[in-house]
Formats: structure tokens, C-alpha cells, sequence
């Protein structure tokens, strides 16, 4: 089972946001520090992230999934917005989680590049780094069970988009 360690969001033109895991202390004196925690890298001293907020960034990139009929294998990863210079650039860390006693598993890095959305078919462009495929994944958040018509009504009032998570305001 692989364990996140960090999670760095890069977008062009704006401040590259790095979330880090600290781990608890299970025999330590205060709950509080017993507990994993989710921080914002700043400097001088890091900020306390929303661990609501980034366990669900976590989820909804582990829900990614490719599509064989719908992935372009052939495609120029630069018309679908996955060039580097302009691409929304996630580089994740993980990390093997071994029981204690036993020596450090090493650390992997998968970067995800993501493209412009396209909203007349509501798909998002992905690239893994380094692969040729590009995948087109659903852009909508769905309120359901996989599967499930949401019919029209649920889009309405919810309009909400995977690719909103990587458009973040400024600070």
C-alpha cells in the first residue's frame, strides 16, 4: 500500500502550492500531534491545511481513470493544452508503507500534466509523464454511484468540475 507523502499543484503564472503529510506521533502527550497532518509549505513556517480538502484532491486523482476507447494514443499532447510551459503540473510522492523495524521503502514520484478542459464534451485531458497516452476523464464531479444517470437536474445545480480543483484563485 502506497502512502502520499507530498502533493505539489504547478500552474504557470502562479505560486507552485506543496502540501506535505507530517506524520504523528502515536506517544506523544498532546491528541493533536498524534495525528497525521496535512500542511501548506510556506516559508518561514508552514500552514495547517484542510485535511477534508486535501483527502478529497487524493481521491478524486486516485478516481482518474483511462478509457481505451476514448484515451488517444496518437494524439499531440500539445493541442489538448498537456504542454509543459502552460499544462497544470501535479507531482505526487509516495511512499510504501513497511512496519516499523523494517529499513525505508523508497520514495516514487509520478508527475500528472493536465490540460485545458474542453467543455462541450465535458472531458478533461491528463497525461502521466512520460507516456505517450492521453486520457480524457470525466471533468464533471459526479453525485452519484458510478454508472448512475444524474438526469438533468443534479448538473444544474451542481455545475461543479474536476478541472475547478486546478484553477486556484491567488492569495
Amino acid at each position: 500500500v502506497e502512502d502520499v507523502q507530498s502533493v505539489t499543484l504547478a500552474t504557470p503564472g502562479k505560486p507552485v502550492l506543496t502540501l506535505i503529510k507530517r506524520k504523528g506521533n502515536p506517544k506523544a502527550d498532546k491528541p493533536d500531534e498524534r495525528l497525521d497532518r496535512w500542511l501548506i509549505d510556506q516559508t518561514p513556517n508552514p500552514l495547517v491545511a484542510d485535511a477534508a480538502r486535501v483527502s478529497d484532491l487524493l481521491n478524486r486523482l486516485a478516481g482518474f481513470r483511462g478509457d481505451p476507447t476514448t484515451d488517444l494514443y496518437g494524439a499531440d499532447p500539445k493541442a489538448r493544452g498537456l504542454d509543459p510551459a502552460v499544462a497544470t503540473t501535479v507531482t505526487i510522492r509516495t511512499q510504501e508503507k513497511r512496519p516499523e523495524g523494517d529499513p525505508d521503502a523508497p520514495v516514487r514520484t509520478e508527475t500528472l500534466l493536465v490540460g485545458a478542459p474542453d467543455y462541450a464534451s465535458g472531458k478533461l485531458p491528463l497525461q502521466l509523464a512520460g507516456w505517450p497516452r492521453v486520457s480524457l476523464v470525466e471533468d464533471r464531479v459526479s453525485s452519484g454511484p458510478p454508472g448512475a444517470d444524474a438526469g438533468w437536474l443534479v448538473p444544474k445545480l451542481f455545475p461543479e468540475r474536476v478541472s475547478a480543483l486546478f484553477a486556484r484563485p491567488p492569495i
